[in-house]
């Protein structure tokens, strides 16, 4: 009988430029080729994420209508 297992390292990297992710991503590299030595099918894969900058609006309020409608009235312009 065999076991199969999958393990999954997750590692949030914040970096203030895209010189500081690429520093950390080439130390992640490095700790990859070194896992890879013992598990040679090890992959990793490096993903931007998005921070939830998005804010929360309160819905706008349900339309009022009513049957109710005025007559139409045009405009007098005042003697010129």
């Amino acid at each position: 009988m065999t076991i199969k297992l999958r393990v999954e390292i997750v590692v949030d990297v914040d970096a203030h430029d895209f010189v500081e992710a690429a520093e950390h991503q080439a130390t992640l590299q490095a700790f990859g080729a070194k896992l890879r030595a013992d598990y040679p099918a090890a992959s990793m894969k490096i993903t931007e994420r998005r921070g939830t900058r998005m804010i929360r609006i309160k819905p706008a309020p349900p339309l009022q209508r009513s049957s109710a409608v005025k007559p139409y009235a045009p405009r007098r312009h005042a003697a010129t």
